[in-house]
């Protein structure tokens, strides 16, 4: 749905920063059906699920725009 999408990619990198730390993978699983190398490529965000230290950077908001 192109609106759901849309939601997503608006999503801004402080809305992000402050969102549990595994929803931002768990919107993104998805489209792990339809994006080659998946696993790979969410790499960044997944390392902040393990470790609660680690702030949300601009990598990470650029992980995410790609995926979606």
């Amino acid at each position: 749905d192109q609106a759901k999408l849309r939601a997503m990619l608006d999503l801004s990198e402080e809305d992000l920063a402050n969102t549990s730390r595994s929803r931002p993978i768990f919107l993104l699983s998805y489209f792990r059906y339809y994006c080659p190398d998946f696993a790979i490529r969410v790499t960044p965000i997944r390392k902040l699920v393990s470790n609660d230290v680690l702030p949300w950077t601009d990598v990470h908001t650029k992980c995410f725009r790609e995926l979606v």
